[in-house]
């Protein structure tokens, strides 16, 4: 498994996304307690799996389960 992290803050976006990060992707994490910036560079493209940022960090199992249901459809 592979994967790219995006932060969005205060500081803006950093470590951003590359169109062929996007296009390569087979699923999208939005793991935020604000509002995503850009969210609609993934909608359409793959599945779109949104959590709270603390379930991202405290229960990663329940996430990665999360994952595997959506991409089994």
């Amino acid at each position: 498994m592979e994967g790219y992290v995006e932060t969005q803050g205060s500081a803006g976006v950093e470590f951003g996304l590359t169109e062929d990060n996007v296009n390569g992707a087979d699923v999208a994490i939005i793991a935020a307690d604000v509002a995503v910036v850009g969210e609609d560079r993934f909608k359409g493209k793959m599945p779109l799996v949104h959590v709270p940022t603390n379930t991202a960090i405290q229960n990663p199992k329940s996430l990665l389960l999360t994952i595997q249901k959506k991409l089994a459809k």
